[in-house]
């Protein structure tokens, strides 16, 4: 089989087609490109900084669900979540979860530690032994949302007081 190429043998009346698309003045290219340019920055999101991310926060979501079972809203069952994250990367807070101990007494651990931003990622480190430290934090405008499965799939979002 050959492969179909152009030829300037073109029925005479349509004439040669152009091999090549038409050129542009250079003030068209540099439109073009400035255009190109403005929607990529429009449509990125800046990556958070320390600054703007340091604050005062509190869950508004604290779910547990273990395999097929309904999930649990902890804060309907009396859980909270308070953290402060300086500017310095130092924190401060309480995490509450009705049941969250091991022995499936209530869970309440001081939150008093470190924090880290890496990208658009959050991340705790604090001496008491928490699901909070083990989580990685997505930071979304004035919230920061993690998912970790620890036997049971634990969502949190922590939104900015």
């Amino acid at each position: 089989m050959r492969a179909v190429t152009h030829s300037a043998r073109a029925p005479h009346h349509l004439g040669p087609r152009p091999l090549v698309a038409r050129s542009h003045s250079p003030l068209q290219l540099l439109r073009a490109i400035a255009s190109v340019v403005a929607l990529a920055t429009a449509c990125s999101d800046p990556l958070p900084t320390v600054e703007t991310v340091a604050g005062t926060y509190a869950a508004t979501v604290f779910v547990v669900q273990e395999g097929q079972a309904e999930p649990v809203d902890l804060l309907a069952e009396g859980g909270f979540i308070t953290i402060t994250l300086t500017v310095a990367g130092t924190t401060s807070g309480q995490v509450f979860g009705p049941g969250g101990g091991e022995g499936g007494e209530d869970f309440e651990a001081d939150l008093t530690g470190t924090w880290m931003l890496e990208g658009s990622i959050v991340t705790f480190d604090h001496p008491a032994d928490t699901f909070l430290r083990d989580m990685e934090f997505r930071v979304e405008e004035d919230r920061l949302f993690g998912e970790a499965s620890f036997g049971a799939k634990l969502t949190v979002e922590l939104t900015r007081q």
